[in-house]
């Protein structure tokens, strides 16, 4: 019995480490700088406690935060000001991340579209309520490596 735990611990710590490879070679091919910006987007959505992973509160409250005209939604140009501005991403990956929140298509990411993304992001190694550092830069990494879905 303790013997196939050890295996299965081993098993899952590889897939770990080779997912994470995959990760940061995947985040090469776009900027040596984009590694250090999903770092520091990590780090300022992890607010209280610091304690290296985000909850749905933190990462609703980064979001909304930046509901600057009180609406309960972030359309498309409010958006694009704050991504380019704070993130420092070019506009078409800030309009891919965009899409990718806008999780119902309307137009505008709204509390539901938040939590939707939380929770893809969360699943993204386990789903235990919270995103892991290693979590985060899968999720990102997944959005900048995805073509761009075209409008019918």
């Amino acid at each position: 019995m303790g013997r196939n735990v050890a295996q299965h611990a081993a098993l899952f710590l590889f897939i770990l480490f080779t997912l994470q490879a995959i990760t940061y070679g995947q985040l090469s091919k776009y900027d040596g700088d984009l590694h250090q910006k999903l770092l520091g987007m990590f780090t300022l959505t992890d607010r209280t406690p610091r304690d290296g992973y985000i909850s749905l509160d933190e990462f609703i409250s980064i979001i909304l935060d930046k509901d600057f005209n009180g609406d309960n939604s972030i359309s498309r140009q409010e958006w694009l000001s704050i991504d380019t501005g704070i993130l420092l991403f070019d506009a078409a990956t800030a309009n891919r991340i965009f899409e990718v929140f806008d999780a119902d298509k309307n137009g505008a990411v709204t509390l539901p579209d938040v939590i939707t993304t939380f929770n893809t992001a969360d699943s993204a190694v386990r789903r235990d309520g919270r995103i892991s550092a290693f979590e985060f830069m899968i999720s990102f990494v997944q959005i900048l490596t995805s073509v761009p879905k075209k409008k019918i």
